[in-house]
């Protein structure tokens, strides 16, 4: 079971293959980590190993007890979030609203785009998801819901406790990221919060991102390149994670 300060992703997988038999594997690409992919296909599913460790480990040092994650996925990084909120007795709402899999399209989503909460729950991907915070013993720590951003993420938030812990996976653009904090800004906790955002993978649009934050909340777009470096459970990683840090340690 995943419940050790840090994990290596041959349990993740363990865990996962338990589920759906030789289904996945470890990502390698230049040598670097970079996560888990299904056995079938090329890119990762997933943050990688040392996101996984480091933003469980933030949540559980800082006592972190409520979380929101947007972009559920297969939910690998929902599990990284989910044992660490099992620590602190916190609670994590995870929102998806498996667009490409309900209307069988690649592309980018359209603006104001919506699709029935009960066609999500009916794609492999949320029964996936459930199977697994099933099997973590999860499900008084995560909320999985289905839904929209930012009409879902409002409605979920707007009676919720404030947040201490944000893991936006869901958006991929400048136009995105801009919706999405312009939203969570009034529901973070005014004392301590930590906002995690993937896929920031290049120098000029980290650099957009910051003046974007720092415009719109006053916020910082801090990054770290290497993780428990010298431990056994480091590994040469292809991209930073990014944040913005309010109070909590590091």
């Amino acid at each position: 079971m995943i419940l050790d300060r840090y994990t290596t992703f041959a349990e993740v997988i363990n865990v996962i293959n338990s589920i759906t038999p030789n289904s996945v594997k470890e990502q390698q690409h230049g040598g670097g980590h970079v996560g888990i992919r299904f056995v079938h296909s090329y890119f990762p599913i997933s943050i990688n190993e040392q996101e996984f460790n480091y933003m469980h480990d933030v949540i559980v040092s800082n006592n972190l007890k409520t979380g929101f994650e947007l972009g559920t996925g297969t939910g690998v990084s929902t599990m990284s979030i989910g044992l660490a909120m099992k620590k602190t007795g916190g609670h994590l709402i995870t929102l998806d609203s498996y667009y490409e899999e309900v209307t069988q399209k690649s592309i980018d989503i359209p603006e104001g785009t919506s699709v029935n909460q009960e066609q999500i729950k009916n794609v492999k991907g949320w029964q996936f998801v459930s199977i697994i915070m099933e099997k973590l013993n999860l499900r008084n720590t995560v909320r999985q819901c289905a839904g929209w951003s930012p009409t879902d993420s409002i409605r979920l938030l707007k009676n919720n406790q404030p947040l201490d812990f944000v893991f936006l996976d869901c958006p991929k653009s400048l136009n995105e990221i801009r919706r999405d904090v312009t939203y969570l800004k009034q529901f973070v906790n005014k004392d301590k919060f930590i906002i995690f955002i993937h896929d920031i993978n290049d120098t000029d649009y980290r650099k957009m991102v910051n003046n974007m934050l720092m415009d719109l909340c006053g916020w910082e777009l801090f990054y770290k390149e290497e993780y428990y470096v010298g431990s056994p459970y480091y590994k040469k990683i292809a991209y930073p994670i990014h944040f913005v840090n309010h109070n909590c340690k590091l």
